[in-house]
């Protein structure tokens, strides 16, 4: 009886492409016969990572119409200049994550102000701005009409992502301006905003000051819902192989793994495998779930069905599970079809199974 010993490395999560295998010696390894299939067990190590963000799929939203999310808009009974080296700035905390994109701000100009720049920054623990810009945008302050001020938006390049109960502070700088070529930002003496404060500082930005704390600047915060990523995990992470008999009737129902849903929704999961590489001669995955001279297949089922649905390496990777739950989880197995001849004898071969999840 011809023996081959195998490893199969298994990826789980949506798209991890390298196999980390680990902790398998040949004696504790697969003996297969040719014509045999394989049955999960022995030592196969699963890695999980997160997918590329060209393997998302969308849930439904609308990229390109952005919606107000924090904001300070009405009640404005006073404005604090902005000019050289004095930048103003509001903080915020969103309630919901989002990407910002632009922010409109109540703002006037006394003479010729210049360029105005307006960014997002982080804070630091006493809710001061700190560090660099996390996204920019700049307007013309020259026109800008003069007090009480208008609603002025702007673009802030690429945006950022917000984390939800996180604050941010919104900067405003007007380098050229002077105290008689100023930029004026409309605030609100008693603000009752409850994500953040007005800020000043003096040394364009080395240092800030929320000795007005009471006060809130005009502000909306503007911008678009994030696409949810998806996100699955695959246990156990290890497991042994048994020995099967040449052309052994295939079983059915066996599972060995649990793949869980850890995303926002449902999703559904494809899965998609490699050749098998080692010592001799390569075994190439068919794209059918046959076998042939140095050829192998690769063949999946769920709990309690029959191992039908082909694993194979082409881009068209066929489903492994349709709408699986949030929190769902769902049990599956493998089987492999050795080929019918091979060219090398008791060479050991590593190859991956990946499944990839999308959101529905």
């Amino acid at each position: 009886m011809l023996k081959r010993w195998i490893r199969i490395g298994l990826v789980g999560l949506a798209v991890l492409s390298v196999a980390v295998v680990t902790g398998l010696s040949v004696p504790a390894g697969i003996t297969i016969t040719q014509e045999g299939f394989l049955s999960m067990s022995s030592n196969v190590a699963l890695a999980v990572g997160n997918p590329p963000s060209s393997e998302f799929t969308e849930r439904s939203y609308s990229p390109g119409n952005p919606e107000i999310y924090e904001y300070y808009n009405t009640g404005d009974d006073g404005a604090w200049a902005v000019y050289g080296a004095t930048w103003q700035a509001q903080t915020f905390t969103p309630t919901t994550a989002h990407k910002i994109t632009s922010v409109k701000l109540k703002l006037y100009r006394l003479g010729s102000p210049g360029t105005i720049t307006v960014s997002i920054r982080a804070t630091d623990v006493d809710g001061h701005p700190t560090d660099a810009d996390l996204c920019s945008g700049t307007t013309d302050g020259n026109t800008l009409g003069g007090s009480p001020g208008e609603w002025r938006e702007i673009t802030l390049g690429d945006g950022y992502n917000l984390t939800q109960d996180i604050k941010y502070a919104i900067v405003v700088r007007a380098p050229s301006g002077t105290t008689t070529n100023y930029l004026g930002w409309r605030k609100v003496n008693t603000g009752t905003y409850a994500g953040g404060w007005l800020e000043k500082s003096t040394n364009s930005g080395s240092t800030w000051s929320s000795a007005f704390s009471a006060q809130d600047f005009m502000f909306e915060d503007w911008g678009e819902e994030i696409a949810a990523e998806p996100e699955i995990s695959n246990t156990p992470d290890s497991k042994d192989f048994g020995v099967v008999a040449e052309s052994a009737t295939p079983e059915t129902g066996l599972t060995f793994f649990t793949v869980t849903n850890n995303s926002s929704g449902a999703v559904s999961i494809t899965i998609q495998g490699t050749d098998m590489t080692g010592t001799g001669t390569d075994w190439d995955l068919s794209d059918d779930g046959s076998a042939g001279t140095d050829i192998y297949g690769l063949k999946a089922g769920l709990e309690g069905g029959d191992y039908t649905i082909v694993v194979k390496e082409a881009a068209a990777y066929n489903t492994l599970k349709a709408g699986l739950a949030k929190d769902g989880t769902q049990k599956w197995g493998l089987k492999i079809y050795i080929p019918t001849t091979i060219t090398t004898t008791m060479d050991e071969k590593t190859g991956t199974v990946t499944l990839t999840a999308t959101l529905d």
